[in-house]
C-alpha cells in the first residue's frame, strides 16, 4: 500500500500537479453530447467558485461550448461574455463570441470583438489554448516569477 492507496487516482493526480478542486471540477469531464448537462453544470460549479481568473475563464468556455453545442445560442453568449469578464481579450472566447454574433447578423460587432483580441492579446495568451497541458497553464506566472527572482 502506497501514499495514496486509500485517495483516488484523481486525488493523487491533483496532488501531484497542484491542482484546485475547482480546476478539477472544470477539466474532470469537460465532453460533450449525451453528458453536455452534466458537464455544463459542473462547469458553472467550477465558475461560481473559482478564484482564479483562467479557471473561471475556462469554466464558462466549456459551459457555453456545451450551450452552443446544444443550439443555446444565447446562453452560449452569456456564457462567452462571462468568460471574457475573467479573461478580457482571451482570442478562443472572443474568436467563439464572434462566430455567434455572425449568425445574428452582427459582423461589425464580431469584427472589433476579434480585432481587439488580435490587438489587446498578440501572443494569443489563452487559458483555453493551454487547457489540455493541466499544471502547465501556470506556465507565465512561474517563469515572471523565476525572472523576478535573478534580477
Amino acid at each position: 500500500m502506497g501514499r495514496w492507496a486509500s485517495a483516488s487516482p484523481g486525488d493523487a493526480a491533483r496532488a501531484r500537479t497542484g491542482e484546485s478542486g475547482d480546476e478539477h471540477a472544470a477539466r474532470r469531464r469537460p465532453t460533450i453530447g449525451r453528458e453536455g448537462l452534466r458537464d455544463r453544470r459542473l462547469a458553472e460549479q467550477a465558475a461560481n467558485r473559482a478564484v482564479e481568473p483562467w479557471t473561471r475563464y475556462l469554466a464558462h468556455f466549456i459551459a457555453a461550448f456545451s450551450y452552443e453545442y446544444q443550439r443555446r445560442y444565447q446562453d452560449a453568449v452569456r456564457e462567452y461574455a462571462a468568460a471574457l469578464e475573467a479573461v478580457p481579450h482571451a482570442q478562443s472566447a472572443s474568436i467563439a463570441l464572434a462566430q455567434l454574433l455572425l449568425r445574428d447578423n452582427q459582423a461589425d460587432a464580431a469584427f472589433d470583438l476579434v480585432n481587439r483580441s488580435l490587438t489587446e492579446r498578440p501572443d494569443g495568451d489563452d487559458p483555453w489554448r493551454l487547457f489540455g497541458y493541466g499544471g502547465y497553464i501556470r506556465w507565465p506566472v512561474l517563469i515572471a516569477d523565476v525572472r523576478k527572482a535573478i534580477r
